[in-house]
């Protein structure tokens, strides 16, 4: 160091004992003779002032050393934090920036002039206007600093961000700013960053899956406006709990620890969480959760997703449905035609021995009651192929009446005497369009809803059915029907009633208050379908603890067909005249049941077992047969097909085709093969000799045609 042989000497100066000690090292050292030359007072002088020289020379070294080391500092402090310097000499536009400002635009320092109009034409031009305003802000005030972020251009077209700080270094005398000085920071990364994080914030709310956030102990921090509009719960009334506040009671204490331990152990949980809304009602959601890990790997917070699959469960225990449904139908197809080939023999048996029997008699009263439960039988069979969408069924003119009473007689032996069923009927209500199984289906199901609702106390189940006048569009009761007359049966009970939002839910698929094992939630969806096709309607009034009162509404028809119908049954069955007609049927019991019920009514009948030798037999004498009545389901050739044949040879020939129930044929593609009639097994006598007779006669008439021609 420039001042070190200095430094020595003071030191030994200071060293010294006394004043006399120092003159004579100085003599011997420079030569010279302090006291005799008068310098004592000089030499003192000059001594205080070399060492307050070197003390004062000492600091400084010290000071720009420390200067030195923090210029180092702030120099690595820049390099690492992308910052740039620059200074602005505001009266001569001057504005000069370091290395490093110009390097983020990409530009050498030769290539970049000195001057504030050229970086202002650099800055974008959506950001020009916010940069001048808080640029003139800090010209307004000597305590104000400015800051800005801008995007700005570089050398290669490509936008950055950076973030512009200064601050008025000088002024002039009248108060006007003269030079600022300032940092460029290049902020972009952070400007994507909170791009995305907006974009992600911005999914987050607007997504149509529910998002919920706890901490690591399950407590709620937030929730997305999906799952507010979902659940019913605000985030205010759901960031605090835990997701026990929408518990269902649908899991059990195995499904939440196998979910925890899952998600404890770092893994991911996928399933179906039932939860319970605000309102009461039930939401399945499909549900992902997963843990959040802190910078140190420890588990900070869960994240739930939530898809609504409340609508495809409910598709798919509706599909489950439909597939026992058509399991249903399936087996019922299945039995439906052997089983009605039974309740033909027993029907045509009983009816051939009520021939022989006294109409007075005992025997003649329980051999009718055998026909009445065969009867019964066949209408259990259509109705279960009715159900399953077997079979379609035709309407009519129906008095309802009947059909009430007969399901009221079912259903005193079934209900408790602890309900009482009054029944009032007007005696004068028109008929309606309609099918009595569907009729009798409504009756039950809705006195069956009833039933439900009083059980366990009891109370009056009243059954009433009136004539009633619409005169409006829209009635009273809220019922939009076109004005008319329509039957009116209301079907009310004293039970503990429904709320408005049950009330609003009753007549969808599935919805049901019963619990599990008491109802499948398809009985009132049933009655509403089978109402709207018949051009009805159905409407509730129910209050909590006031019971319930169903009606409908259907309309009516003209009684002169009903009353047709009645004289026509009421007929007597009509009689052969020695015609030949040949039947055709796998079963003996059948065959012979028909041979004797046609032969005593005045027919000769050729009976086959095999639909092969009846092709033989006619072949050979096809003028001998008036009618052919052939079964539908035979071996080697079917009904139908052996009807093709027949009429491929005779096309006049009437045939009657009988099935207990067949997948590849109805009346409709009977009538389009050329087959007079197609009947449904069990079959009355009278409807057999019916359908005989008007085959003849047809037949009969269709010859006298051709002849005349």
């Amino acid at each position: 160091m420039k001042f070190k042989p200095y430094l020595k000497v003071t030191l030994l100066l200071l060293l010294m004992a006394n004043t006399a000690q120092a003159y004579s090292i100085i003599q011997s050292t420079f030569g010279i003779s302090v006291v005799n030359e008068g310098y004592e007072i000089i030499i003192s002088a000059l001594l205080l002032i070399i060492m307050f020289l070197i003390i004062l020379r000492s600091r400084e070294n010290q000071i720009l050393d420390k200067v030195h080391k923090q210029r180092d500092q702030l120099s690595i402090a820049l390099d690492s934090a992308v910052m740039g310097l620059w200074e602005w000499n505001i009266l001569t536009d001057n504005f000069c920036a370091d290395k490093k400002c110009i390097e983020m635009l990409g530009y050498t320092e030769d290539k970049v002039p000195e001057s504030f109009i050229w970086w202002s034409e650099q800055t974008h031009r959506d950001d020009r206007k916010q940069a001048k305003e808080s640029l003139m802000a800090m010209f307004g005030s000597q305590t104000n600093d400015y800051r800005s972020e801008y995007r700005i251009q570089t050398k290669s077209g490509n936008w950055i961000w950076i973030l512009d700080r200064a601050r008025i270094v000088e002024w002039s005398h009248e108060g006007k700013p003269m030079r600022a000085v300032g940092s460029h920071v290049d902020v972009t990364k952070r400007h994507q960053n909170e791009n995305q994080l907006q974009q992600l914030a911005t999914v987050v709310q607007q997504a149509s899956e529910t998002i919920i956030i706890t901490n690591k102990v399950g407590v709620i921090e937030y929730v997305n406006p999906s799952f507010e509009s979902k659940l019913g719960y605000t985030k205010e009334e759901t960031i605090g709990n835990t997701p026990q506040l929408f518990a269902s009671g649908k899991h059990n204490n195995i499904f939440y620890k196998n979910m925890y331990n899952d998600l404890e152990h770092g893994r991911i949980w996928h399933g179906l969480l039932v939860n319970k809304c605000k309102n009461g009602t039930i939401i399945q959601l499909e549900t992902t959760i997963s843990a959040v890990t802190n910078d140190k790997g420890f588990i900070a917070q869960y994240i739930a997703i939530g898809r609504d699959a409340t609508h495809e469960t409910l598709l798919e225990n509706q599909l489950k449905q439909a597939q026992k449904m058509e399991a249903i139908g399936t087996l019922a197809g299945g039995i439906a035609h052997d089983f009605n080939n039974i309740l033909s023999a027993v029907m045509g048996y009983s009816e051939l021995a009520l021939l022989d029997t006294d109409p007075l008699s005992q025997t003649s009263h329980n051999i009718n009651e055998v026909i009445k439960a065969a009867k019964r039988a066949a209408d259990l069979i259509s109705q279960i192929l009715t159900f399953s969408r077997r079979t379609e069924k035709e309407r009519k003119p129906l008095l309802l009446a009947p059909v009430i009473k007969e399901a009221m007689k079912l259903l005193r032996g079934t209900l408790p005497s602890t309900i009482d069923i009054q029944i009032n009927i007007s005696r004068d209500c028109a008929p309606v369009l309609a099918d009595p199984t569907q009729m009798h289906q409504i009756v039950m199901n809705l006195c069956t809803n009833a039933y439900h609702a009083m059980r366990k106390e009891g109370g009056i189940l009243d059954v009433r059915l009136d004539t009633t006048e619409i005169q409006k569009e829209t009635d009273s009761s809220q019922v939009i029907l076109p004005a008319g007359t329509y039957a009116h049966m209301s079907i009310s009970d004293t039970g503990n009633g429904m709320s408005d939002d049950v009330i609003e839910h009753i007549f969808e698929p599935y919805f049901t208050t019963k619990k599990g094992g008491d109802g499948t939630g398809l009985g009132l969806a049933t009655v509403h379908g089978i109402v709207k096709l018949h051009k009805g309607a159905i409407t509730v009034y129910s209050e909590a603890g006031e019971g319930t009162t169903f009606n409908v509404f259907l309309p009516i028809c003209d009684l002169t067909e009903i009353t047709d119908k009645n004289d026509k049954s009421s007929a007597p069955i009509p009689q052969g005249d020695g015609e030949t007609i040949m039947v055709v049927d796998d079963e003996e019991t059948i065959v012979q049941m028909v041979q004797i019920t046609l032969s005593h009514i005045g027919y000769e009948i050729e009976a086959y077992t095999s639909s092969v030798k009846a092709l033989e037999a006619f072949n050979k004498s096809p003028d001998k047969f008036a009618c052919i009545i052939t079964d539908q389901t035979m071996p080697t050739l079917t009904g139908a097909e052996f009807s093709k044949r027949i009429l491929k040879k005779a096309p006049q020939m009437p045939i009657i085709l009988c099935s207990g129930f067949s997948e590849s044929i109805n009346a409709e593609k009977a009538k389009d093969i050329g087959i007079f009639q197609y009947v449904m097994k069990p079959a009355t006598s009278r409807v057999l000799a019916e359908a005989v007779h008007n085959a003849i006669t047809r037949n009969i008439k269709t010859v006298s045609v051709t002849g005349d021609q």
